[in-house]
């Protein structure tokens, strides 16, 4: 039998908490028609408390575990809330008041190009401030739920396809990557 290991194609069943304080409430589910599928090994953004929380186990294993906010997604930064001109949020010279609410999140771009989401905490007459923290960061974090499939991945798994649309390291405009690896 299968265990999670390194280069395994794994499907996930699970509930994801938030805990702590008398909480325990329910954030996100992964479902037996909808599982969290993934090679383990393969995603650098997987918390590795949550990687040594279910490797070695195999189909039909159960897992409940706890993370810290140390060992999940971070504590809260405060430099991650930050404020900006309300200009900056106008369209056709209209402040946008119908997606920059308090609660809604907005994607952004960094000054290198990166998309980024943030939550808009407030909106005043000058400015909005906005949190770029994980939703999740500062919290206690708690996954219960079973394997239901692992297996060796296949080449197509370990290699998938991610066509650009172009690329700038070939110059390929085909929708892949014309030989120079930038686009896989």
């Amino acid at each position: 039998m299968d265990k999670i290991s390194e280069g395994k194609y794994v499907e996930l069943i699970y509930d994801l908490f938030e805990v702590g304080d008398g909480r325990n409430e329910l954030m996100y589910s992964f479902t037996t028609e909808q599982p969290d599928r993934f090679v383990f090994g393969m995603d650098p953004g997987m918390l590795e408390g949550f990687k040594n929380g279910i490797m070695g186990l195999s189909a039909g294993d159960a897992f409940d575990f706890t993370l810290s906010p140390e060992q999940a997604f971070g504590p809260v930064m405060e430099e991650m809330i930050m404020e900006f001109r309300r200009e900056l949020f106008e369209v056709d010279g209209e402040f946008d008041d119908e997606r920059v609410k308090v609660g809604n999140t907005i994607e952004m771009l960094t000054a290198d190009g990166h998309r980024v989401a943030g939550e808009v905490l407030e909106v005043g007459p000058k400015k909005v401030k906005m949190d770029f923290n994980h939703p999740l960061a500062g919290q206690t974090i708690k996954f219960t739920g079973k394997v239901k499939t692992v297996r060796p991945a296949t080449e197509q798994e370990l290699h998938p396809k991610r066509g650009c649309g172009g690329c700038s390291g070939c110059g390929s405009n085909d929708g892949g990557c014309g030989g120079c690896g930038g686009c896989n």
